[in-house]
């Protein structure tokens, strides 16, 4: 609904509604407000838009809000959140697959989770599983180069382990992690002693010059335990 009204004028001999200029003369300004359809008209307001036709108001120019006749529209929909884990563990196969340290070796994506399965060489000498274990595999040419066990245990914990999707190779990884841990302590521990002061190539070169000559797989691994014994739980 419309309701013309005159803005701090009167109406002039031409008939228009005028707004008040400084010579008591008028010029043709008119105004209207809209109401929509059943919004009760305010008698105030109207009663002030009569008088100001009259001329008993000064120029105060009149502001009406009128509500909105279309409702607001629907909030957008939330993009899917993820797990601030699943974003880490992305970032960190990120990371090494630039570095060229993945070559080969398959994804498990799954149960909020994102990290490689990183395989274990069998039939290996205690020298080269301390050399898996700390420096990565290499191989023979790029396409077979890995990171390091510890590089990935230290980015993704033992996950990687039991996300391994066939029972008899989670079985054996498990064996084989198991039987070599000792070395594997050994160099953990030997570089925590000396911190980021050396590389971990000095550690493995510390370790081979320790153990050399005393003995095949199983009685190096039986003295390692001895002298760097698993923590109690």
């Amino acid at each position: 609904m419309w309701v013309a009204g005159a803005v701090g004028g009167r109406e002039g001999a031409g008939g228009r509604v005028g707004e008040w200029g400084g010579d008591g003369h008028v010029s043709g300004v008119a105004t209207a407000v809209c109401f929509p359809s059943g919004f009760p008209l305010p008698a105030i307001g109207l009663g002030a838009t009569a008088a100001a036709a009259q001329g008993c108001l000064p120029a105060v120019p009149a502001v009406v809000q009128c509500p909105s006749a279309a409702p607001p529209a629907a909030a957008a929909a939330q993009p899917p959140l993820v797990s601030s884990p699943l974003v880490q563990d992305r970032a960190n196969v990120r990371q090494l697959a630039m570095r060229h340290r993945l070559e080969n070796v398959p994804i498990s994506s799954g149960n909020s989770q994102y990290l490689p399965l990183l395989p274990l060489e069998k039939d290996l000498g205690w020298a080269a599983a301390l050399e898996e274990y700390a420096l990565g595999f290499m191989g023979r040419g790029a396409a077979r180069r890995r990171a390091s066990l510890w590089e990935v245990e230290a980015k993704f914990g033992d996950r990687w382990c039991f996300c391994v999707p066939d029972a008899a190779d989670r079985r054996r990884l498990g064996k084989l992690h198991s039987a070599r841990s000792p070395i594997y302590r050994a160099s953990q521990v030997e570089y925590a002693k000396r911190g980021a002061a050396i590389a971990v190539a000095k550690v493995v070169s510390f370790l081979k010059a320790k153990y050399k000559g005393r003995g095949g797989e199983i009685a190096v691994y039986m003295l390692a335990s001895q002298d760097y014994p698993a923590s109690k739980k």
